[in-house]
């Protein structure tokens, strides 16, 4: 038995966190009022909190993975409540997200060579006008070698193209389009 200094009790000894520069090598809080101490200092510092947080987990990457899959596995409820929430509110992410998984997939699935494409990366193709009408509006992600015809899924492949263009071009190369007679080609390509 231990008795805690900030609770004023006596507890069980498995109730005090380790602590080896202490006589007896317990803390002199209990956990239950360490973990009360924590948490209003985390609330009180949440930037140095984050900070504290990001430092550990780049220190401890093994541990950090070993944490979160032991917490998904006794926690499968709360982890499909926390990827249904985050989806919601992030639904401009999750579309960039699954072009990317898709074009990954089909990439894979061609046995081509797939590049490390990240979603700021896409997010920034995917602001910018099409590559061969300029317009803003219903911007893709084209593969400017189509994967069908060999083309790798990396960022010098991949290029800004409305739904229009790229429905047009297809799995064209790009000089074949620009001279077909497909009447999205003949109007972009013409108009120039």
């Amino acid at each position: 038995m231990k008795h805690c200094n900030k609770c004023d009790t006596t507890k069980p000894v498995a109730e005090f966190h380790k602590d080896s520069s202490k006589r007896d090598g317990l803390r002199t809080q209990c956990k239950a009022c360490k973990n009360m101490v924590d948490a209003k200092w985390r609330a009180a510092n949440p930037e140095r909190h984050r900070e504290n947080a990001r430092a550990w987990s780049t220190a401890n990457p093994e541990r950090k993975l070993e944490t979160n899959r032991a917490w998904c596995a006794a926690n499968p409820e709360r982890k499909l409540e926390t990827e249904r929430a985050w989806r919601a509110a992030n639904p401009e992410r999750m579309s960039v997200i699954g072009r990317n998984r898709n074009a990954k997939r089909k990439t894979r699935k061609l046995a081509q060579s797939v590049g490390v494409v990240t979603p700021a990366e896409l997010t920034a193709i995917l602001a910018q006008p099409c590559l061969a009408c300029g317009t803003r509006e219903a911007i893709t992600v084209e593969h400017l070698v189509p994967l069908a015809r060999g083309g790798a899924h990396s960022i010098g492949n991949l290029a800004p193209l409305c739904q229009s263009c790229n429905s047009s071009k297809g799995s064209m190369l790009w000089i074949e389009w620009k001279h077909s007679n497909r009447p999205r080609a003949l109007e972009v390509f013409t108009a120039a």
